[in-house]
């Protein structure tokens, strides 16, 4: 059923980027929301599906970054009593964890509304460079990096070697009074050190008053940048440039490329790079190191890859 809807769909000219169990994500080619709202509209007066089932017009996505088959994220449009209310929606993408720091789902929801809102993949990875830098100095509240899990059972009951009950114990070491009982709750943040990581937990306020330091290292390899990761991967960031180590350039500098070179002697719907180097806009020119996040350029040109020489709609990766 989705693929006749996705062919009807075709046949009226339009391009599905994405299609679900009961979803299809259609591209419109209009930057007005009221005009998207009746192409919307449209579409869906001119399908007809069998029986009783009947396709929807739900919302309008303004960006759209997908990760994988059943997890993306975008940044959305629906009608409330007339007005256009927006909001970033994901699905199949966590940030929210119970074994993440609150610095992570922060970080993550602040990337996600610079990419899919503003479309400025630069800033965003200046942001989590921030982030990073603000780890490595200190600067983080502890609270941000603590995580919180409870006590289920007497502290000696439990196999394997956990770093919320490895805490309680030194907890009860300390002070017996203040031992945690089963039913209570108790939140930990990683310190340095040479012992195995289960051992160098600790309550925010004892890192507090014996002035130790967190482990940045354990929070920007195993926290931070791990679900980071997978996004920025989709856009062309990999960790070293999200780590600084990478330079941050156009591609005419990158490459030496002169935008009055290239010449398009073959169709370039009928031309497949071999050598990817990069994209370009096919009226302005304008060359970009990854596909911007509308799909066109900012002139509404369309974007097409070139290497090697050649320019077309299609390359090998």
């Amino acid at each position: 059923l989705l693929q006749k809807t996705r062919k009807k769909i075709i046949d009226m000219g339009y391009e599905v980027i994405y299609g679900d169990t009961d979803s299809v994500f259609v591209k419109v080619k209009v930057k007005d929301l009221e005009k998207a709202y009746q192409k919307g509209n449209e579409i869906v007066s001119k399908i007809k599906l069998p029986g009783k089932l009947v396709l929807e017009f739900e919302k309008i996505f303004r960006s759209f970054l997908i990760l994988t088959k059943k997890r993306y994220a975008g940044w959305s449009f629906e009608k409330n009593n007339g007005e256009w209310v927006d909001k970033i929606e994901m699905k199949g993408i966590e940030t929210v964890r119970r074994d993440w720091p609150d610095l992570v789902t922060d970080t993550m929801n602040v990337v996600l509304n610079i990419i899919l809102k503003e479309g400025d993949i630069k800033k965003a990875i200046k942001y989590v460079q921030g982030e990073i830098d603000k780890l490595h100095t200190g600067a983080v509240d502890l609270n941000k990096l603590a995580v919180t899990k409870s006590i289920t059972k007497n502290i000696d009951s439990y196999d394997g070697l956990l770093p919320h009950i490895e805490l309680a114990k030194k907890i009860r070491e300390r002070d017996p009074s203040q031992a945690p009982a089963p039913g209570s709750r108790i939140s930990f943040v990683i310190v340095r050190g040479n012992q195995m990581l289960s051992k160098r937990a600790e309550t925010p306020e004892y890192i507090r008053e014996h002035n130790l330091q967190i482990d940045s290292d354990y929070y920007i390899e195993n926290q931070l940048l791990p679900p980071l990761e997978r996004i920025f991967a989709v856009i062309g960031v990999d960790k070293a440039e999200l780590l600084g180590k990478g330079r941050q350039c156009s591609l005419k500098d990158m490459f030496g490329i002169s935008r009055r070179t290239h010449k398009i002697e073959t169709p370039p719907e009928k031309v497949v790079v071999e050598r990817l180097e990069g994209f370009l806009c096919r009226d302005c020119k304008k060359t970009f190191r990854r596909v911007p996040l509308i799909g066109r350029c900012e002139c509404g040109g369309e974007i097409l890859a070139f290497g090697n020489g050649n320019m077309g709609a299609l390359f090998k990766i």
